[in-house]
């Protein structure tokens, strides 16, 4: 069982971000779902795999807390054009419940630029490692816009605490779609060490990424 979502079966505008429609309140089944919607190609492309992801990396808390995204892949452009990385304010959580599990408390706003043109969107994933260095986002019902959601974050570098280099590999039922981000505890790349963008670059061009075409973000003024 599934909810509805906005613009549900009229050309999705995105299929990976849970914007909900409140005069659809209704569940709908899964044979609703795939008779409604169109087989919609990958969005970019998982650019790692799971064993190119730091071996090392055994346990969540290693990489636990704030993080601030401040460049992405997936920008809108052509072969990327989900845009999910270029959202203003992307904040991510990692946090331990009191249950022992891992949650990743994200929050972000729809708009472009830095500027954010409408109010602020909160999801929870449940959090667990499936590699090592591999952390996946597993959306539960009411977090995502069709179930079963998974992200496959993929640290590729973690080469000061502050900072680290993703892969990111998401799907659902009807897409997959991917990206690739610098994640910082600072808000902007204005502190980024000279080693730490040298050893970014690297990564990025073994992996097929231009690193100065990745959008970037600032997080200055964020409120959340």
């Amino acid at each position: 069982m599934y909810y509805c979502t906005s613009k549900f079966c009229d050309a999705p505008a995105n299929l990976a971000v849970p914007v909900f429609n409140s005069n659809c309140p209704k569940l709908v089944t899964i044979i609703d779902i795939f008779r409604c919607l169109p087989d919609y190609p990958p969005d970019g492309t998982c650019l790692a795999e799971n064993s190119q992801a730091l071996q090392d990396l055994t346990d969540i808390e290693q990489v636990g807390g704030p993080w601030w995204v401040l460049k992405g892949q997936s920008c809108g452009q052509e072969g990327w054009t989900g845009g999910y990385d270029g959202y203003p304010c992307q904040h991510d959580i990692l946090l331990q419940n009191s249950n022992g599990g891992w949650i990743n408390n994200q929050t972000f706003c729809p708009g472009s630029d830095n500027e954010c043109e409408g109010d602020f969107i909160v999801t929870i994933p449940n959090a667990y490692l499936v590699a090592p260095g591999v952390i996946r986002m597993d959306y539960p019902e009411g977090q995502g816009p069709l179930l079963p959601q998974i992200e496959d974050w993929k640290f590729i570098s973690y080469p000061d605490p502050n900072w680290a280099f993703v892969i990111w590999c998401g799907s659902n039922p009807a897409l997959e779609y991917n990206g690739a981000l610098v994640l910082s505890r600072n808000r902007n790349l204005d502190p980024i060490p000279a080693d730490v963008e040298a050893e970014f670059r690297d990564v990025a061009s073994r992996l097929g990424i231009d690193y100065d075409l990745m959008c970037t973000s600032d997080n200055t003024n964020c409120d959340n």
